[in-house]
């Protein structure tokens, strides 16, 4: 691990929020449910590669933003449980309860960030 000084942690905190905001932006500007279309009733967010929580839109529903981090975390659980690898262009689908989802409504989009062949990331 490398120290990161407070400056340096503020600026990269920033741009990931930035990127996070972008997210939501355009699943609004792409949904076709009122809810998403008018209500932004969604959540986006970025996850390190254990899936825990690095940074959020500040433009979405703050109940949503709860889950992401037992989304992914339940998702790797069934990939570890399969045998099965994460590699790039791969996309996880969830709306398990038992697998950090809310309720049956809600569908997570769980992509995987990869850098240099590295998985660093979930959005």
């Amino acid at each position: 691990m490398t120290a990161i000084d407070p400056i340096s942690a503020h600026v990269i905190g920033g741009r990931l929020t930035s990127i996070a905001q972008e997210m939501s932006s355009k699943l609004i500007r792409m949904g076709f449910s009122i809810l998403i279309k008018e209500s932004e009733d969604i959540g986006c967010a970025i996850l390190d590669a254990e899936g825990w929580h690095l940074a959020q839109s500040p433009r979405v529903t703050p109940l949503q933003m709860g889950q992401p981090p037992f989304l992914v975390q339940g998702m790797l659980r069934e990939v570890a449980a399969g045998g099965e690898t994460i590699d790039p262009g791969d996309v996880f689908v969830n709306n398990s309860p038992y697998l950090g989802a809310s309720h049956s409504p809600d569908i997570a989009f769980i992509v995987p960030v990869f850098h240099h062949g590295d998985l660093v990331a979930f959005a």
